[in-house]
């Protein structure tokens, strides 16, 4: 249904109260809007958490499997990013900004994520019993790759 025909299902209804109504859209409003921020908040945890080189990793397989050209993948990930991440990456030049793996290199910097610490990470990581071996190889790996 488009936003007309359920709009108009609404006010056709014998029992419609237009403030009734006006309070479930606020309630669901809310509702929305604190999920998002519960999602930005775990986001930006994982990445404090030194998980950025995970994101990263699936974002660039993600953006193969779907046939994103490379030349739009800065776009794409500031989208998946939250707000003072994106900001770091918009005070970046003009002709560096749709460079990928320039833009990669900023955040891993910013992350503090050198090849000493993707080897340290290598060397320490430990599987979680609560994830699947197919999880940790694939971290396992990221950390190796990187």
């Amino acid at each position: 249904m488009t936003n007309i025909q359920l709009r108009n299902i609404i006010i056709g209804s014998k029992d419609y109260e237009e403030e009734f109504v006006r309070d479930q859209l606020s309630v669901i409003l809310e509702e929305r809007l604190e999920r998002e921020s519960k999602e930005k908040i775990q986001q930006q945890r994982e990445f404090e958490d030194g998980d950025i080189v995970l994101f990263l990793t699936l974002f660039e397989r993600q953006a193969k499997r779907i046939g994103v050209e490379k030349t739009n993948w800065v776009s794409a990930l500031l989208a998946r990013m939250p707000p003072d991440i994106t900001q770091l990456i918009a005070r970046e030049s003009e002709d560096k900004f749709d460079n990928y793996d320039y833009i990669k290199g900023v955040l891993l910097k910013r992350f503090k994520m050198s090849p000493e610490t993707f080897r340290q990470k290598f060397m320490k990581h430990q599987r979680i019993p609560a994830r699947s071996w197919r999880d940790f190889v694939f971290e396992i790996t990221s950390y190796f790759e990187e």
